[in-house]
């Protein structure tokens, strides 16, 4: 049993040799292409490549954040 485990290891390393970064992120594009906002987004800041995707619309340090919406300053008497 573990010889026949250790085998199949080596057949899944060999196999995933060859896997580039691209090849990655495009299967997760097209596994998360309904949940832009969330794994997408993420994905695409975290490579650096949000600027290219988005364009001028992207300004690194600024466009990762939500605003936070005006009933919770105003509830919040520590944003006054």
């Amino acid at each position: 049993m573990v010889s026949q485990s250790m085998a199949i290891s080596k057949q899944f390393r060999q196999l995933c040799a060859n896997v580039t970064l691209n090849q990655i992120l495009d299967e997760r594009r097209a596994e998360f292409a309904c949940e832009w906002w969330g794994e997408r987004f993420n994905d695409l800041v975290r490579t650096g490549r949000a600027k290219d995707v988005f364009g001028s619309k992207f300004i690194p340090g600024v466009s990762e954040f939500l605003p936070i919406p005006q009933t919770q300053i105003d509830a919040n008497p520590n944003f006054r």
